[in-house]
């Protein structure tokens, strides 16, 4: 029987400044460890320079795991691109939109 336990968890996006754009999902603070943190572009899976990070401890038991996409600014402001993270302690996946507000403002989204 697998245990979920009701750990507070958040996921957010943010933008890294780079040679090349990076936007980053990450997810902290959600237990099990299994985790699944994927991107889509106009709703359809990205598997091109996505950079997929181990899933890490936290000092609560939790876990955090983050995924990088390398995007163009222009590409960004084209199409629509969103992280989805599936979770054994979510009813259905979270899906975040890429937004310049939403990475901006560090915006988190509280998913347990």
């Amino acid at each position: 029987m697998e245990t979920v336990c009701l750990v507070r968890s958040e996921a957010s996006l943010f933008q890294k400044h780079s040679p090349s754009p990076e936007v980053v999902c990450h997810a902290t603070g959600f237990f099990p460890k299994a985790v699944t943190i994927s991107w889509q572009k106009d709703g359809e899976e990205v598997q091109e320079d996505v950079e997929l990070r181990e899933t890490l401890p936290n000092q609560d038991g939790s876990f955090q795991k983050r995924s990088i996409l390398t995007v163009p600014a222009e590409e960004l402001q084209k199409h629509t691109y969103t992280c989805v993270i599936q979770h054994s302690s979510l009813e259905k996946e979270l899906v975040l939109p890429v937004s310049e507000r939403r990475i901006l403002r560090g915006r988190r989204n509280t998913f347990l």
